[in-house]
């Protein structure tokens, strides 16, 4: 059986590191202030945190909607179809769904502010 690593610092590296990378590269496009790879890590990110976090995961869903607002839905589709944001959001689910689920839940509640954790 596989060992799972510490999903806590797991998921507070994985989100920590693309809010980095997105703050320190170019954007793909202009509207978007983000890299692909910084967008993909973030969004899987938080959908792995609402998909093991089901009380809170509209809250995950409209988090992560923040990132991409003001932006043309046809720029999103076209970043979302980068080799870059699908191998970056591929990589981090699969990094997350390695981990262990408790310690990852507690990554995502840092997320949540505290009157929507459970």
């Amino acid at each position: 059986m596989k060992s799972k690593t510490s999903g806590g610092k797991a998921a507070a590296f994985v989100l920590s590191g693309a809010v980095a990378a997105g703050m320190w590269s170019a954007p793909v496009h202009a509207a978007l202030p983000f890299t692909a790879f910084a967008l993909g890590t973030v969004q899987a990110t938080l959908d792995y945190c609402g998909e093991i976090d089901k009380s809170n995961g509209e809250y995950y869903k409209q988090f992560s909607e923040v990132f991409t607002k003001g932006v043309p839905e046809g720029e999103v589709r076209q970043v979302r179809n980068t080799d870059a944001y699908r191998d970056a959001y591929q990589n981090t689910r699969k990094r997350l769904s390695d981990t262990d689920i408790a310690e990852t839940m507690s990554a995502c509640h840092q997320v949540v502010p505290p009157t929507q954790s459970t």
